[in-house]
C-alpha cells in the first residue's frame, strides 16, 4: 500500500485514538497516506470534495475507510448509510474500528455496508496486528474499482 491510490481515511473524534491508529499503521509498515475526519459530516465533506477538501491532488479519494461508530454530529452508522446511498462510494471498503461490541451495532453496520467490524484492541501491539491484517486483506482483495 504505497501508492497514493491506497489512501486511508480515518474517521475518529478522539485525538488519542487517531494517534494510536496512525502509530499502529506506521509500525505495521503500512505506508499509505492517511487523512483524518473528526466525524461523519467531516468524512462526507472529504469524500464529496467540498472545501476545504476540494483539491484532489492534496486530498485524494481513499481506498479504505476506518471509522469509529460513536462520534458527535454524525456517527459511523450514519456515515455507512450515506456511503450505501451514494453509488460512487458504495463499494469503498469501510471497516468499523470501535469500542462497541454490541450485537445490534455489529448487525446494523454490516447491514449498512461495512466490510469489517473490529473492536478497538486494548494494546498498541494488538491494534498494529489488527490493522496489518485489515490492510493486507484489502491490498490483496479484488474490488469492482480495481484497475
Amino acid at each position: 500500500m504505497t501508492s497514493p491510490r491506497h489512501t486511508i481515511l480515518i474517521v475518529e473524534d478522539e485525538a488519542h485514538d487517531v494517534e494510536l491508529i496512525q502509530l499502529a499503521l506506521e509500525r505495521a509498515g503500512i505506508e499509505a497516506p492517511v487523512f483524518v475526519a473528526s466525524n461523519g459530516e467531516d468524512a462526507i465533506a472529504y469524500l464529496s470534495g467540498t472545501p476545504p477538501y476540494a483539491d484532489r491532488d492534496h486530498y485524494p479519494l481513499p481506498s479504505m475507510i476506518l471509522t469509529d461508530l460513536k462520534m458527535p454530529q454524525m456517527g459511523g452508522l450514519e456515515l455507512l448509510r450515506w456511503l450505501r446511498d451514494h453509488p460512487s462510494f458504495r463499494s469503498l471498503p469501510t471497516v468499523v474500528l470501535t469500542s462497541s461490541s454490541a450485537p445490534s451495532d455489529v448487525a446494523l453496520a454490516f447491514e449498512l455496508g461495512a466490510r469489517g467490524y473490529m473492536v478497538k484492541p486494548v494494546s498498541l501491539a494488538e491494534l498494529e496486528k489488527t490493522l496489518r491484517t485489515v490492510a493486507s486483506y484489502w491490498k490483496l482483495s479484488l474490488r469492482p474499482d480495481a484497475e
